[in-house]
């Protein structure tokens, strides 16, 4: 059963609970179609581990930008 955040604001909300439970040496990996919110949970991560949010990029883009 797919689940849905309702919106952009509740898929960073999300990265910021996620960031706050993570430990030194944890790894995430994300995946997902273009547009799924990759770079919005990420940067809520980010965001929760002190790191300013406007350094955090989508690496999909870096990854189509040969």
């Amino acid at each position: 059963m797919e689940k849905f955040l309702a919106d952009s604001s509740a898929t960073e909300k999300l990265g910021l609970l996620l960031g706050r439970h993570l430990k030194d040496g944890d790894v995430l990996c994300l995946s997902g179609d273009l547009g799924a919110g990759k770079t919005l949970l990420s940067r809520g991560i980010a965001t929760s581990l002190g790191v300013e949010p406007e350094s955090e990029t989508s690496p999909t883009i870096a990854l189509m930008n040969v």
